[in-house]
């Protein structure tokens, strides 16, 4: 028996009385759509993008044939994948009956009761909860042909589009016929929140068995709760693991509803600059949301504005699609490498990932990277195509611009800034120094020895810079100078100094306005920092360093070079040039790198080392290794030879053991307080500030807690 489309409501109620409470089952239909547009079909789900939907074949020949058949998708199981106070995220798994499977999210607030005190589900809109309402008192045998809202008329499906044309409660054992403008996906019958099955007792056939052994979650965190969450998991079928970006899907009602407040607000937001003062961006945002649909009269229910709100909020505050990458502080790299090309981020836990965000065409993805280039302030067009800018978080970003240099379309790299820099203890903790070295680079950094951090591209070394930095004494004049903004540091008595590109036109090959590192460091030697930061050296503006480390002002900075003769030859090469006489000012050089250590990759400090001097007969540099990495123990090799901590001594006069000792001591502090787990830089900045002051107490309390710990230890032995 088939339902056709002309029956009248009538028919179509008497129909659904007929339905037996105890023949109930959860599952959607849809008449057959052939294997060929089906990824097509998919992605028309109202929420039916891959964020939270992956579909996958585990029959090639069903799927030839699936053009010749009914489709039926009967809910496999459904389980809580994610937890907190607030929310709930329940993962539904179906499979139809040509062995098709598919995954949806549904995102659950549990603070929102109805009355019966079931959960409020924010992925629903106002339309889908009347019409549970309805389906379930049918299901009663309730006469309801009068309490249906005057909006599911005729009149109003055609203007609707939800619920789709054609679609109606029926017997399970009925066909649905419909237009190809229905989405895949189509609540049938009512979907009261049903038993959470356990993985345990789901009968799976052979082949789906062994694919859900295969596929596993790895991590499920929220990003923007309840809104936004992150799920990484091992896809069997590509072999790789993925980031899949959970947001709260939108029905297609939902859909035109904000896409005309979106318009709404684009053409005639009028902006009260004190009400906006008062209130915040968001809030006022929000007012002026709520004044839209109210003047509009827009009937929607808490939860589809709750889901509007979030998404205006995200796209014209926030950053678009990327929001949620943007708000996980997982995340060090960010790339987008065209259109229609998912979105690559690199991970600090599990490394390079492929997300499920895409932007599908060249027209989006180029008014995205516009629209980045204006939130840093800065203009790319295609005249000028190139762009090297900080974002307002602090985030280093390089822009192309159409196909004009990139082929594949316009393209974005964010290097994402932490607003909690890492510490020297975090440095520690991930193996990239042990307590010893940082123990030794607060000895000379306190008594004013230039250092250098050298490496690789992605070695660590604005990390570790920026982490030294630390020990900077708290009452000394700093000035730094980058040309994308990195160095974060608490310090009080701090300059911050940032490039400028110029504009107009080029006189002596560079541009009018333009102020380069080698104009700020110039600057800077005016200012008569005690400690001078320069972000990167690689060209003039090393000279102007090597000068400052020469007349007495205590410098570090970063520099691309792998090892001791790598660096030398770069400094002495163009377009640096510096002279072999002055390199004997620079007194220690730590050399990064990036490695993998049991298939993960960490960054390592291999090296350590001391500039001597110069070898007076060959013109050699004479340097003394001090630590070194052993790659095969992963451990660090303390040579027990430094002539800086020589000099020192000598400077402040005291004797061989007495400097051992402090040694000791603030290796000692290290320990301390990577075992207490000083996270914030703050805090770290503190306990230093203290030791400076009054070491005594420092050391008191030190040895106070690590006996306390020691003797708890023992007397659980």
């Amino acid at each position: 028996m088939t339902k056709q489309r002309g029956l009248d409501s009538d028919d179509k109620m008497e129909k659904g009385r007929d339905i037996a409470k105890n023949d109930r089952k959860y599952f959607w239909k849809k008449k057959s759509i052939d294997s060929r547009n089906l990824e097509k079909r998919i992605s028309e789900i109202p929420g039916g993008t891959e964020e939270n939907i992956e579909t996958f074949q585990t029959n090639d020949n069903k799927s030839k044939n699936s053009s010749l058949e009914d489709v039926t998708l009967n809910v496999e199981s459904r389980k809580i994948v994610y937890e907190s106070p607030d929310v709930q995220i329940i993962e539904t798994i179906y499979i139809d009956n040509n062995g098709i499977k598919s995954k949806e999210y549904e995102i659950v607030k549990k603070e929102a009761e109805t009355d019966k005190g079931s959960k409020k589900n924010i992925a629903l809109s106002r339309e889908e909860e009347n019409i549970k309402d309805i389906i379930k008192k049918r299901q009663e045998g309730m006469e309801l042909e009068d309490k249906i809202p005057p909006e599911y008329s005729s009149s109003y499906r055609n203007n609707l589009n939800f619920p789709p044309r054609g679609i109606d409660l029926l017997d399970p054992d009925i066909i649905i016929s419909t237009s190809e403008d229905v989405p895949f996906f189509i609540p049938i019958e009512s979907f009261s929140p049903p038993k959470i099955v356990r993985q345990d007792e789901i009968k799976l056939l052979e082949n789906t068995e062994r694919e859900m052994k295969q596929s596993r979650d790895l991590d499920f965190y929220p990003l923007i709760e309840p809104y936004a969450f992150a799920r990484i998991y091992f896809n069997p079928e590509t072999q790789q693991r993925e980031y899949i970006v959970i947001e709260p899907p939108l029905n297609n009602f939902e859909k035109e509803k904000l896409e005309s407040i979106k318009n709404i607000l684009i053409r005639g937001l009028d902006v009260n600059l004190e009400e906006l003062e008062k209130k915040g961006a968001e809030q006022y945002l929000k007012g002026s949301i709520n004044r839209i649909i109210e003047d509009y009269d827009m009937l929607l229910d808490p939860g589809s504005k709750e889901k509007i709100f979030y998404y205006i909020v995200r796209d014209f505050l926030g950053y678009g699609k990327i929001d949620a990458l943007m708000r996980d502080p997982n995340i060090e790299d960010i790339s987008c490498d065209g259109p229609a090309i998912p979105i690559f981020l690199y991970h600090r836990k599990y490394g390079s990932l492929k997300t499920n965000i895409v932007f599908e065409t060249e027209e989006e993805l180029s008014a995205f990277v516009i629209k980045l280039a204006q939130k840093c302030g800065k203009h790319i067009s295609i005249a000028e195509p190139m762009l090297d800018a900080t974002l307002p978080d602090g985030s280093r970003i390089q822009i192309t611009l159409s196909t004009e240099v990139t082929t594949k379309g316009s393209t974005f790299t964010i290097r994402k800034f932490r607003p909690d820099p890492f510490t020297p203890v975090d440095l520690v903790k991930f193996g990239t120094f042990s307590a010893e070295m940082v123990a030794y680079m607060w000895l000379c950094i306190e008594h004013g020895a230039n250092a250098l951090f050298a490496g690789g591209t992605a070695s660590g070394k604005t990390t570790s810079l920026n982490a030294f930095s630390l020990f900077i004494p708290p009452q000394s004049k700093i000035v730094s100078v980058e040309e994308t903004r990195e160095i974060n540091l608490p310090h009080p008595n701090w300059i911050p100094g940032l490039t400028r590109t110029g504009f107009g036109e080029v006189v002596d090959n560079r541009r009018v306005g333009e102020i380069d590192l080698y104009d700020l460091v110039k600057a800077a030697l005016r200012q008569r920092p005690e400690y001078l930061l320069v972000g990167e050296i690689r060209g003039r503006e090393a000279y102007v360093l090597f000068q400052a480390m020469a007349t007495g002002h205590t410098t570090y900075s970063t520099v691309h070079a792998d090892s001791p003769q790598a660096l030398i030859h770069r400094l002495e090469g163009k377009p640096i040039e510096i002279p072999r006489v002055m390199l004997q000012s620079l007194d220690i050089v730590l050399f990064h790198t990036s490695v993998k250590i049991k298939g993960k990759r960490a960054r390592r400090c291999k090296q350590i080392v001391e500039i001597i001097g110069i070898d007076p007969n060959t013109k050699e540099i004479l340097t003394n290794e001090v630590f070194r990495w052993i790659p095969e123990k992963d451990q660090f090799d303390f040579s027990g030879k430094s002539y800086v901590l020589e000099r020192i001594r000598g400077s402040i006069g005291v004797g061989k053991e007495d400097i051992d000792r402090e040694f000791r001591v603030r290796t000692e502090i290290i320990e301390w307080m990577v075992y207490k787990e000083v996270k914030s830089y703050k805090e770290f900045a503190r306990i230093i500030s203290e030791y400076y002051e009054n070491p005594k107490d420092v050391i008191y309390r030190m040895r106070r807690e690590m006996n306390a710990t020691y003797h708890v230890s023992k007397n659980k032995l």
